[in-house]
């Protein structure tokens, strides 16, 4: 059984959703379970095919409104200026070539995941990737909407232990819900930084940071660093979220 909810705002998307439906008279869409024969299986893979087809076609129409909507409201120089902030200097004292910070936003497209909305700042590269919201700690702060600081992503080895590389990639996955390439890529990061961007009492985004170096964040400085962020940058996600409003979509495909 092949479940597909979808909740669109972009009414030839959803006509298009159901005219690939269209020809099968026995299923039944939103969580009816129905019996398939073979005939029935192939035409819902086919059509399965077409909708991620589909998605995906309408994924690089998204990603370039989501460009435009960035450039717009100038968020990437609005990032630049806040790692460039005093209180994030003072947060990351020592900072390192590979400290890296980005914005995640709810997924324009599919529901359950987040978007990057720029690329990292100041390294480059990242931008409009997209992850469950079960992933790291991006993930766990998008469900949690508690700010996350980890000095080292690896948990505290027992006196005496010296961990493998498979037994850190093994914690790693069993404690950040990554598969193994997710986690390896993981392991070159290893402080992290996360929390919530916070408008007007709503959640609208991510903050997120990242490094090579083990306890590359002042703890003591994070509480200066959310208020920051949350002036610097809650107004302006918030207004990015409110222009993609008129091309996203709310589809759940299980």
């Amino acid at each position: 059984m092949i479940g597909l909810w979808i909740v669109a705002r972009s009414e030839s998307f959803l006509w298009l959703i159901l005219g690939i439906f269209g020809s099968l008279r026995r299923i039944k869409l939103f969580g009816a379970e129905i019996e398939l024969n073979e005939q029935t299986k192939r035409k819902i893979q086919s059509a399965a095919g077409e909708i991620d087809a589909a998605l995906e076609e309408y994924k690089g129409r998204v990603d370039k409104e989501v460009a435009r909507t960035v450039a717009r409201y100038q968020i990437e120089q609005a990032l630049s200026n806040l790692i460039d902030s005093d209180e994030v200097k003072s947060f990351v004292a020592e900072r390192s070539k590979t400290f890296r910070c980005t914005i995640y936003i709810p997924d324009p497209i599919r529901y359950g995941r987040l978007y990057q909305l720029v690329d990292y700042c100041p390294s480059g590269a990242g931008r409009a990737r997209t992850f469950s919201v079960r992933y790291g700690v991006i993930g766990r702060v998008w469900r949690t909407e508690v700010p996350t600081q980890e000095g080292d992503l690896l948990p505290p080895s027992a006196p005496g232990e010296v961990r493998t590389h498979e037994q850190e990639i093994d914690a790693v996955m069993s404690n950040w819900g990554m598969n193994r390439r997710e986690a390896e890529s993981a392991l070159k990061h290893r402080s992290y930084f996360c929390c919530p961007l916070i408008h007007e009492n709503s959640k609208v985004g991510l903050l997120y940071m990242d490094s090579t170096e083990r306890d590359a964040f002042d703890h003591e400085q994070r509480v200066a660093v959310i208020e920051k962020a949350t002036s610097a940058m809650g107004p302006l996600v918030s207004k990015t979220l409110d222009d993609l409003s008129t091309v996203a979509l709310q589809i759940e495909v299980e």
